[in-house]
């Protein structure tokens, strides 16, 4: 697996009508690292050396949630409805649990999330 963000290719995986953009790289790992960005942010928003420090360890996956960037569908408008849609993602993909971190406005949060 490619091991710098800046080099891996976005994939897209469709489910539901909806056609998410994504990256995976890294180490490969049981539990990877979903990595949720802020309300309408994308998946470049986030720090190319910092995703390439966490990918030496484990498998790390950055999407674009629905309505974002390369990712169809209309934006959620509210949190509960991006969560449902991550979720989806993260079902599609096939993984029963995963590590989230996730950025909101200005203070940060970890979830390890069974799905």
């Amino acid at each position: 697996m490619i091991q710098q963000y800046d080099s891996t290719p976005t994939q897209y995986l469709e489910s539901k009508g909806t056609k998410f953009a994504f990256r995976k790289f890294g180490k490969e790992s049981r539990v990877p690292l979903v990595l949720l960005i802020h309300y309408r942010g994308s998946m470049d928003n986030w720090d190319p050396k910092l995703l390439d420090a966490l990918a030496k360890k484990r498998t790390v996956i950055a999407f674009d949630n629905k309505g974002v960037a390369s990712t169809n569908g209309s934006t959620p408008e509210t949190y509960r409805e991006m969560a449902d849609d991550a979720a989806q993602f993260i079902q599609t993909l096939g993984y029963e649990q995963v590590d989230c971190p996730w950025l909101f406005h200005w203070w940060s949060h970890y979830t390890r999330a069974p799905i």
